[in-house]
């Protein structure tokens, strides 16, 4: 039967095949939703950003390094199955500075630490105030960061 489909359509066998098998593997996993958590740098600096979130427990993780006019995928998940807040701080290399009342550890070179809101021991390790994000029902959010 698949060879004669092959020759009415015009294609080969192989083809045929693994477009199949490549439609059978997206019905079993499909794409990642389009979802995720965004930060825009529409300042007149370049910037560095760290992000914190609750999975399991309170997170913060950074640096993510924004010229201006950029932006970065911070977080690639489904904000709402997730959580409602999110939390933000940017810090730009002309002496710009956002921040907000929420305090999460951070560290000066790259970073991911668990318990951030409780812990902030270590070399390197400084509390930074973030700012609260309320996403809502919204399963994406970009955030855009300006003067």
């Amino acid at each position: 039967m698949l060879p004669k489909i092959a020759r009415i359509l015009g294609l080969s066998v192989s083809t045929i095949a693994g477009s199949a098998a490549l439609f059978c593997t997206n019905l079993i996993f499909p794409a990642a939703a389009n979802a995720w958590f965004d930060v825009c740098n529409q300042s007149g600096e370049n910037i560095s950003v760290a992000f914190a979130f609750y999975e399991d427990n309170w997170k913060s993780q950074g640096w993510w390094n924004l010229d201006s006019g950029s932006c970065a995928r911070l977080y690639p998940e489904d904000l709402k199955t997730k959580n409602t807040y999110y939390y933000v701080y940017a810090k730009g290399n002309q002496g710009g500075e956002w921040t907000g009342d929420r305090a999460f550890c951070t560290v000066t070179q790259k970073f991911l630490l668990a318990n951030a809101n409780q812990v902030c021991r270590g070399n390197n390790r400084v509390w930074k105030n973030f700012i609260e994000v309320f996403t809502g029902e919204y399963s994406n959010y970009t955030m855009n960061l300006s003067d």
